[in-house]
C-alpha cells in the first residue's frame, strides 16, 4: 500500500476555556487553559498513524517556544521531521472555547504554514499515491508552490479540506485547485460561502468544477472524527482501484 502525503501544518493550540467571548473593554476569567498539539495537516496524518496507514508529514518546525513544543511532540509521536528551520518561529492558535462548545480562533501563523518543494528532498514520490492539502496554507505566499507542486503529479489523489476561510484563498488559486479534480470535504456554511447555493445546488455546482466527489459535513463532528472519514475515504478508494 503506497502512502499518503500530508502537506501542512502542526501548529500548538492554545486552548482557553472562558464563559463567553469578551465584549471590547470587558474582563474576563478563564476557568481553564491548555496547549496541546494542532493543526489540520498533523490531525489528518496522527489518524492515519494511528490506524497504522503509511503516510509522511510535511510540516516546517521552527524555533521559539512554539517550534520547541512542536518538535517534541512529533519526537515522542516517533514522526520524522522532514523540515526544521529553528532560526524561524513557530506560530500558535488561540483557542476560545465557550461553556456551550462555541469555538473561537485567534491565530498567529509561522514556518508551519509555508511549503517549498525542497521540504520534499527526502521523500520518495514514489511511494506516494494521495494527498492531502488544506486551505490554510493555500492561502498563505507560499500556497502557490503547492499547486505547482501538484501539477507535476497528476497521478496523485488529492483531498482537499477548504477550511472556514474558503473565500480568503485567492480565487485563481481555487480555479487552480479545482482542476485538478480533488475530493472536496467542508461544511455548510462554507459551501454557501464559496457557491451562494443551498446544499444540494451548492455541492452540484462545487461538482462541476472538481468532477469529483462533494463531501458535505451537515452536522457537527468533532475534529478526529472529521478526519477520519479522510481516511476510511482514502482506504476505499485504494479498494476500488484494486478491484
Amino acid at each position: 500500500m503506497k502512502q499518503t502525503l500530508v502537506i501542512g501544518s502542526a501548529v500548538v493550540d492554545v486552548i482557553i476555556n472562558i464563559p463567553h467571548l469578551p465584549t471590547t473593554g470587558e474582563d474576563v476569567h478563564i476557568s481553564k487553559q491548555s496547549r496541546s498539539l494542532g493543526g489540520c495537516a498533523y490531525l489528518t496524518s496522527n489518524i492515519l498513524r494511528l490506524f497504522s496507514a503509511p503516510y509522511s508529514l510535511c510540516t516546517a518546525v521552527g524555533g521559539g517556544i512554539y517550534g520547541d513544543f512542536v518538535l517534541q511532540k512529533l519526537q515522542e509521536r516517533g514522526v520524522p521531521i522532514f523540515v526544521r528551520r529553528p532560526e524561524a518561529e513557530n506560530g500558535c492558535c488561540y483557542c476560545m472555547v465557550e461553556e456551550d462548545g462555541e469555538r473561537t480562533f485567534i491565530v498567529h501563523h509561522g514556518i508551519e504554514y509555508t511549503f517549498y518543494e525542497s521540504y520534499l528532498e527526502d521523500i520518495d514520490t514514489k511511494s506516494i499515491d494521495s494527498v492531502y492539502i488544506c486551505g490554510l496554507e493555500l492561502e498563505e505566499a507560499t500556497g502557490a508552490n503547492i499547486i505547482k507542486y501538484l501539477k507535476k503529479h497528476p497521478e496523485f489523489e488529492i483531498y482537499f479540506s477548504p477550511s472556514p476561510r474558503i473565500m480568503k484563498i485567492p480565487p485563481e488559486r481555487m480555479e487552480e485547485v479545482c482542476k485538478l479534480h480533488p475530493i472536496v470535504h467542508l461544511n455548510e456554511k462554507e459551501l454557501w460561502e464559496f457557491t451562494g447555493e443551498t446544499l444540494e445546488n451548492g455541492a452540484r455546482k462545487l461538482y462541476e468544477k472538481t468532477k469529483s466527489p462533494v463531501i458535505v459535513k451537515k452536522t457537527y463532528f468533532p475534529t478526529k472524527w472529521k478526519i477520519g472519514l479522510f481516511l476510511c475515504l482514502k482506504l476505499l478508494h485504494n479498494k476500488r482501484r484494486r478491484s
